[in-house]
């Protein structure tokens, strides 16, 4: 008896052998160097910021004094490339494919003051108002990130040029290029499990509604680059920073909310869009 008993119990320890043998042990994920690209402040680019504010003030008869200016773009808020004359020598009228060829020297000149360059934008449309004398411009950026990319907060040029060719209006938010790697960790299954349960608000006509994401919410996920802006505090108080992202996007009906594709974390980041 006591050798049958010995032997049942060899026979259960080579097999809990065996089974702990058997295990898979996922690898932990490969993260790229440096990932992810983040543009904010330092010391080396509000100097460089400076100095080519200096050169553009100096050619266009602006204060030297370098105005307010977004300290993570690294750019002019406001007015700064109002009543810049891009023709100073003629006195005649501008046509718009000359205001057009002008301004894509004047893109390239100060691409370290506007984010881009001639070669990375589209003109998506341009209008002559004969009323008011100007030409429209309205101009993206293109990123060269893929079809599915999340940046049209930071990729936008409206131009207003007179017939004079003098520039009366620019808005210009593009956000210079950073690298993106195109490397995916976790898969969609994962990606909405992340995420799986959050909750965001959102307003309607009937006041503050709440949306949680669930298998019967979410629409499709995608990968897409994405620009994740990081905030000062929870008010949104003042922006800090701007991740350049690999990630999921999670499409619901309401929100398009992001994990990221290569860490696998939950960005925190959700674009409305529909807006009631």
């Amino acid at each position: 008896m006591k050798l049958k008993y010995s032997f049942c119990l060899l026979i259960i320890a080579l097999s809990s052998c065996n089974r702990e043998s058997t295990l898979i042990v996922e690898p932990p994920p490969v993260i790229p160097k440096d990932y992810p690209a983040t543009l904010k402040f330092t010391q080396e680019r509000y100097n460089n910021y400076v100095a080519t504010w200096i050169r553009f003030a100096q050619q266009y008869g602006k204060p030297l004094s370098p105005p307010a200016f977004d300290s993570v773009l690294m750019k002019p808020v406001h007015d700064a490339f109002t009543s810049i004359d891009l023709f100073p020598d003629r006195t005649d009228t501008v046509t718009i494919d000359d205001a057009e060829a002008r301004l894509s020297t004047f893109i390239d000149d100060w691409k370290d003051l506007l984010g881009t360059t001639w070669a990375e934008v589209t003109v998506d449309s341009k209008q002559d108002d004969p009323s008011f004398k100007e030409y429209f411009f309205w101009i993206h950026k293109r990123f060269p990130y893929g079809t599915n990319v999340s940046l049209s907060f930071a990729s936008r040029l409206t131009i207003h040029i007179t017939h004079a060719g003098v520039i009366s209006l620019l808005l210009d938010n593009c956000l210079p290029t950073l690298a993106i790697p195109a490397v995916v960790n976790i898969d969609s299954v994962r990606a909405k499990q992340t995420v799986c349960g959050k909750q965001l608000i959102y307003y309607d006509w009937g006041g503050r509604q709440t949306l949680t994401i669930s298998n019967q919410t979410v629409k499709c996920a995608e990968i897409a680059a994405v620009a994740v802006p990081r905030w000062s505090d929870s008010l949104f108080t003042r922006r800090v920073a701007i991740e350049y992202r690999n990630s999921w996007r999670i499409r619901t009906w309401v929100f398009d909310v992001y994990v990221d594709a290569i860490t696998g974390e939950d960005l925190n980041y959700a674009e409305q869009t529909v807006i009631f």
